[in-house]
């Protein structure tokens, strides 16, 4: 057998229908991808009509051809702070986002420290992605291994096994329609004289916020065995302190964000003459929203008034599904989504994200896996009723009472109040930039002390007096302060008082981590002045060149009127390092009626340690102002730390805005089980209450109203967050002996629409769908998944509206 294969390019398309012939020829092709560029037909007053199209990749080289630089391979390669150091080395292989695989670790570091030689993957990372997608034609490139620490070692041999261009190849960023050829000139060109019909253009993005499932937080938790601070993964910590943006999915996704459209006047703009179709309507003033740059890049004309954007996408979820986008008007139309990200939930037209919200129950105990594992399992909800007192969710398969709609229901206890706290917000951030810090620690310039008057009354206290703040010996601090030494005349004294609030500041080098102890003393002698005397000294210790730990505070007692000696000994763990202590004294002495004056001391010691020599402050006897100098010979970047403005915001009431509660509630009434249905008509033993604590406004209170439909009553009202507040309370109340029972709640701008849907949560069918006014419609589903009926929830009840029965005929005669 033979087989012969031929390839070739295609050059037209000819169509021939009932006599009628349309050719479409295609004039060129993008040479690295074959992908069609440019096209030529004819109209129906058969004139030729060009097709032009830009690919993506032309302006974003992420969205490249990832042949260019897949499994390239290194050798030699040095690492330092994070960048490569060997001279004259070609850039342009990589691309932000390649994954290298370490073949061989090379050589440790000395500065900075160096990293594992047990890493094996690392990430390019391009700095200038902060600002743009765009492709960059001078990168500044960081490498990071996958918790986002930036790699240290020399001598390293490694390969490219997934590129940073990920072969989006059949996304365009602009198309346009003309009657000129655009080739004509032996370049793809455009000109304002050009006989162009219609043109449009896409934004893309790589940089997206995600959701807050995908940071960890973490609590410092000292060691006292070797007096170091260790890492505790902790729901109530601090979030990480470097991440890799392409692990979080903060890069490297690009996904379209703006649709351009062409917004000018058209060439013909007289009314009074003749019109030519076949000739007239070409855009007037035409120019391309992108145009290649100097560098043979594409670049967007972002200044150009005659390109706006008529659709935007703000935010995805990590499933790639879009949650929130807005039109050229500036409406919002916001999607929650559920069942672990999957399925809409609640759709919103003029609306935010954070600011509307569906709670069916329906997905709370859904699991997309048989085990099931959350990454971050304190990661929270964009809402969540579980865990709120007196209240459960149940099954409805397990009670007599139906829910609303779906299977699930959230159950309030009789004669209790079930309360779910929302704070109120502002507004939410839509952005966010990557933290690219470079850090250079310090060491002790000159030992000793400096003092700072925070605030004094009368002014000037001590101006003629410095030499009332000195050191105490080599290894403390001492303030003494003598009010009859002060500029301030005494009368003024007399029959003021005086306040003063003074800071002063050390530096202590601990070489040796371990326990050590200090004091502090507050030392008062009063005269004769009347009314109290408050009096005050604290210490805060900071770590100098960290924030790998917290700083510690100390406070001493407060001295009350009288001679008074106070001495509170502390004691800590210190790791090494170098400690800025700040030692702050406040005084509030009354107005005097005689004497003797008071004066006041407050001592700071550090002055002992656990089986270690003393470790003492060295300070000169004349105060002045001390401080540290950098330390140049080993700087180095610091990790990109995550902040709460890389993810999505959960729900919140914004603030000052008209909104919208709707939800429904049934009491225990009847007997369900036995078919005896509720005769009341209305629920009167509950109640929805909106409270805003500490604010004067009004508790917002709501009550069931409308009929009862298939026992469920609909409770709806509308409340406003004053200013001034920062958090709502929704209180569901029940003062009845029976249970209440409450189904999908909804809150959203007054002036928004929303639409809801419930879907079961074993085959994900669709079972209901709520429109704007919170009632249902039910969808029903035979054993083979067909739907057979639908019905619509009214004010006279539930009604069907179709149904339908098939069924295959089982004897033949």
């Amino acid at each position: 057998t033979k087989v012969i294969s031929y390839h070739a390019v295609l050059d037209s398309v000819v169509v021939i229908d009932k006599g009628s012939q349309v050719s479409t020829k295609n004039l060129a092709y993008d040479a690295q991808t074959g992908e069609l560029l440019v096209s030529r037909t004819n109209n129906e007053f058969n004139r030729p009509i060009y097709n032009t199209s830009y690919p993506a990749y032309w302006a974003y080289s992420g969205m490249g051809l990832a042949y260019k630089n897949i499994d390239a391979r290194f050798s030699g390669l040095n690492f330092a702070d994070g960048k490569i150091t060997n001279p004259g080395f070609d850039f342009s292989v990589f691309e932000s986002g390649d994954e290298l695989y370490i073949t061989y670790p090379g050589s440790p570091t000395s500065c900075p420290a160096p990293s594992s030689d047990a890493i094996k993957l690392l990430w390019a990372l391009d700095k200038n992605k902060n600002n743009s997608s765009l492709t960059d034609p001078a990168p500044d490139f960081i490498f990071i291994d996958e918790a986002g620490k930036l790699y240290n070692r020399s001598g390293v041999q490694c390969r490219i096994i997934r590129s940073g261009r990920r072969n989006m190849l059949e996304s365009q960023v602009a198309s346009v329609t003309g009657m000129t050829n655009p080739l004509a000139t032996g370049k793809l060109l455009f000109n304002a004289n050009g006989k162009q019909v219609n043109a449009s253009a896409v934004e893309f993005r790589e940089k997206w916020m995600t959701e807050n499932d995908q940071f960890r937080r973490f609590s410092r938790i000292m060691n006292p065995a070797i007096c170091a601070y260790q890492d505790i993964e902790s729901g109530s910590g601090a979030l990480e302190q470097n991440i890799n943006p392409y692990r979080k999915g903060l890069l490297g996704n690009f996904r379209a964000y703006r649709n351009m459209v062409f917004y000018d006047g058209r060439m013909e703009n007289d009314t009074t003459g003749n019109t030519n179709i076949a000739e007239n309507g070409m855009l007037k003033d035409f120019k391309l929203y992108w145009d290649f740059n100097g560098y043979s890049n594409l670049v967007p004309d972002e200044t150009s008034i005659q390109w706006v954007w008529n659709a935007r996408s703000t935010r995805y979820n990590t499933k790639g599904l879009e949650m929130e986008t807005q039109d050229a008007l500036g409406v919002f139309t916001a999607a929650q989504y559920g069942y672990h990200k999957t399925l809409p939930v609640a759709i919103t037209g003029n609306s935010r994200y954070n600011e509307m919200v569906y709670m069916g129950f329906e997905d709370n105990n859904y699991d997309e896996a048989l085990h099931p594992y959350s990454t971050v399992p304190y990661a929270q909800k964009f809402i969540d009723f579980t865990g709120i007192p007196n209240t459960s969710i149940v099954n409805a398969n397990n009670t007599a009472v139906n829910a609303h709609s779906g299977k699930y229901m959230m159950v309030v206890n009789p004669n209790s109040t079930a309360v779910k706290q929302f704070e109120v917000e502002p507004a939410v951030a839509d952005d966010f930039s990557f933290a690219y810090d470079h850090f250079v620690p310090k060491q002790i310039f000159e030992r000793g002390m400096n003092h700072q008057i925070i605030y004094e009354y009368p002014e000037n206290l001590l101006s003629s007096n410095p030499a009332t703040i000195e050191t105490w010996g080599d290894n403390g601090m001492h303030l003494t302060l003598y009010p009859w030494l002060s500029t301030v005349p005494r009368e003024t004294i007399i029959s003021n008082g005086y306040t003063y609030t003074i800071q002063m500041r050390q530096y202590v080098e601990i070489t040796q981590p371990g326990v050590y102890h200090f004091g502090l003393t507050n030392y008062r002698v009063s005269g004769t002045g009347t009314g109290p005397v408050n009096n005050m000294g604290g210490v805060a210790i900071y770590p100098v060149n960290s924030n790998d730990y917290p700083a510690v505070n100390y406070e001493s007692p407060i001295s009350p009127a009288g001679v008074t000696y106070t001495w509170q000994h502390f004691s800590a763990c210190f790791p090494a390092g170098i400690y800025e202590i700040v030692c702050t004294a406040d005084a509030d002495f009354p107005p005097f009626n005689g004497q003797p004056w008071p004066y006041d001391h407050f001592y700071f010691q550090f002055f002992d340690a656990n089986n270690i020599p003393n470790i003492y402050i060295d300070g000169g006897p004349v105060p002045g102002y001390k401080s540290l100098n950098t330390q140049n010979t080993c700087g180095y970047d610091l990790p990109v730390p995550a902040t709460a403005y890389m993810y999505h915001a959960r729900f919140s009431i914004p603030l000052n805005k008209k909104m919208l509660f709707s939800a429904w509630v049934r009491e225990s009434c009847g007997d369900p089980a036995n078919g005896i249905p509720c005769k009341q008509s209305g629920y009167q033993n509950n109640q929805v209450q909106l409270k805003f604590p500490n604010s004067t406004v009004s508790d917002v209170i709501l009550r069931p109203t409308g009929p009862i439909i298939d026992g469920w009553q609909r409770v709806e009202g509308e409340f406003t967050a004053p200013v001034g507040v920062y958090a709502m309370t929704l209180n569901f109340v029940n003062s009845g002996a029976g249970q209440l029972y409450v189904d999908d709640i909804r809150i959203h701008p007054f002036n928004a629409n929303m639409k809801s849907y419930v879907y079961d949560p074993v085959n994900l069918r669709l079972v209901a769908e709520l429109d704007a006014n919170n009632y249902a419609s039910f969808y029903e589903y035979d054993e083979e998944g067909t739907l057979i009926r639908t019905k619509a929830e009214t004010r006279e009840g539930i009604k069907t509206i179709t149904e339908t029965r098939s069924a295959l005929q089982k004897v033949i005669h």
